[in-house]
């Protein structure tokens, strides 16, 4: 099986995966997943039968169905990762390296939350002069850091 980390690249690379090993190369594939952290697509290829729930993985099985990943963050998750070659050596998953892209993590604003501002006084959230606090209240379309 293929992982899906729940993320649009992720789905996308997955998915092209799918279509030319079944196509090209001829062998059935099942797409599994998908997870919400790339450490959930390490268990699945480790083996662990519950991946995605992080108090009980399900991990020390001897077989997995799930053999590739090709969204994977490594780096982000280095200490999870040497953990899982040092716990389950024989299962481990191995980086076989990268995909011709590389990809960074930052904070965003849902698409959701862009559109309330734009539509109810043309603020644009895309944008950092429109956080200027002294002309408009941006704040209003997000929650308090202490709520």
């Amino acid at each position: 099986g293929i992982w899906v980390n729940d993320w649009a690249a992720s789905h996308l690379a997955a998915n092209v995966a799918q279509i030319v090993i079944q196509e090209i190369l001829g062998y059935n594939t099942t797409l599994k997943g998908p997870g919400p952290l790339a450490l959930d697509g390490f268990y699945a290829l480790t083996g662990c039968t519950s991946p995605t729930n992080s108090t009980d993985r399900g991990c020390g099985a001897s077989t997995t169905y799930v053999h590739i990943n090709l969204e994977v963050w490594t780096t982000t998750y280095s200490g999870d990762w040497d953990q899982i070659q040092a716990q389950y050596p024989d299962m481990a998953p191995r980086n076989l390296g990268g995909m011709g892209y590389y990809g960074a993590t930052a904070m965003y604003v849902p698409s959701a939350v862009q559109g309330q501002g734009y539509e109810a006084e043309g603020l644009n959230l895309d944008f950092y002069r429109d956080y200027n606090a002294s002309r408009k209240d941006p704040g209003q379309y997000f929650s308090s850091p202490s709520e």
